[in-house]
């Protein structure tokens, strides 16, 4: 369980640099100009860029004896097309990163089903930005069919790569009293990579 994005941020960057203490661990990092990561590892010249998301829905509780009092996110729609942003900022990183000496991903927790449910293909707004379990983001433009309140001022974005999305369960409703969270982990394969 995490508090807030910053909570889920330190405790992977606490959990890599125990794996690894030679690797470098940098929090809210600008590696290059005009870019921005959440976190970057670099160990012998190798650099892996992380996106984190962490969109709640309402939950008060307690787990192993410590009070949470996750806020209500709301509206999925600029939500998904926030984990879309990350996943174009990290392979705008990598390419930048000549010689495949860098890979990336954009790891999604969430107690909020509005993201892993995968929605039968509509004519939604979002519909470009569908990051639900079995749902593919493919390589080109992806906008909103329409501008609304909610939306507005968010520009298209345009992937290189193609994403196959599947979720899994981070945390079980059932462990220790806890709220429900899954995990969707993008991952973005260095310059030559498979």
């Amino acid at each position: 369980m995490f508090h807030s994005e910053a909570d889920f941020q330190l405790a992977l960057a606490w959990q890599v640099r125990e794996a690894n203490p030679a690797m470098n661990v940098r929090l809210e990092t600008r590696p290059a100009p005009s870019v921005h990561l959440d976190m970057a590892f670099e160990t012998d010249g190798y650099f892996t860029a992380i996106e984190l998301k962490y969109p709640t829905r309402k939950w008060d509780g307690v787990v192993e004896g410590e009070q949470y009092l996750l806020k209500h996110h709301g509206a999925p729609d600029p939500g998904r097309y926030f984990i879309v942003k990350d996943i174009v900022r990290v392979e705008r990183f990598v390419a930048l990163r000549a010689g495949g000496h860098a890979n990336g991903a954009v790891v999604v927790l969430t107690n909020d089903p509005a993201y892993w449910t995968s929605m039968p293909e509509t004519n939604a707004n979002d519909r470009a930005f569908r990051v639900g379990d079995g749902d593919t983001l493919e390589p080109g433009v992806h906008d909103f069919t329409r501008s609304t309140a909610s939306t507005r001022g968010l520009d298209a974005l345009t992937l290189t790569g193609r994403y196959n999305l599947h979720w899994t369960d981070y945390r079980s409703a059932l462990d220790a009293g806890g709220p429900g969270l899954r995990q969707l982990v993008i991952e973005v394969p260095g310059v030559g990579s498979a």
